[in-house]
């Protein structure tokens, strides 16, 4: 574990600290998120321009700025007449292991219809782009863009310390689950993932819970 996450994990059993203490405190940490994953994209790209010569720069940059989109974009799809991200706030940092059966489920269901709108927006894109076969099946482009979000955004999830806070659990480094030729990549990134997104690390302020 690093010093980072170390500390992310005392602060987290300590009552008094909360980095995100409002919905707009999560809405500035799912921004915060898709910025630091559209860096890492674009940092990966550059690092491993062999490895990825086939991925067009300004393509990657768009389809990662709609990475959360179901989420972010508050005009979107509802969830009982409450935009996803606020229905989704009331379980932030419960930790599903801690909920009750009926809490599990309306949790599931929030995260399910977020995943799938998120999934609509993604295909849409891929339409718009012409990244579909004519039986609407995404080409190697589409794919190659869709592996780059999971391994920025899975290294996002365990190595920044908010995680910890809004998961209620200690997360696991993206390097230790990814398959091996991503696990590499992950490892590059988690390596300078402090010095590269400093200042983009969390929601600006650290607050006392009342």
């Amino acid at each position: 574990m690093t010093p980072e996450l170390l500390k992310a994990t005392l602060l987290m059993y300590n009552s008094e600290f909360r980095y995100v203490k409002s919905i707009d405190d999560f809405y500035q940490h799912t921004s915060l998120h898709r910025k630091r994953i559209l860096l890492m994209g674009r940092h990966l790209i550059q690092e491993f321009s062999e490895d990825f010569c086939k991925v067009n720069k300004d393509l990657l940059m768009a389809f990662l700025s709609i990475h959360d989109e179901a989420k972010l974009n508050l005009d979107l799809v509802q969830y009982q007449g409450r935009p996803l991200i606020e229905a989704l706030y009331q379980y932030y940092g419960r930790g599903i292991h801690k909920l009750n059966e009926n809490s599990k489920l309306e949790m599931k269901e929030i995260i399910d219809l977020l995943n799938c709108e998120d999934q609509r927006i993604s295909h849409q894109f891929f339409r718009e782009h012409h990244l579909l076969n004519d039986a609407g099946v995404v080409n190697e482009t589409a794919i190659e863009l869709l592996r780059i979000e999971k391994i920025v955004d899975s290294v996002d999830r365990g190595m920044n310390f908010v995680s910890i806070e809004e998961f209620n659990r200690l997360m696991t480094p993206a390097s230790l689950f990814l398959d091996e030729q991503d696990a590499r990549y992950a490892v590059y990134l988690e390596n300078c993932y402090y010095q590269l997104l400093a200042g983009l690390l969390r929601p600006s302020v650290i607050q006392k819970a009342s």
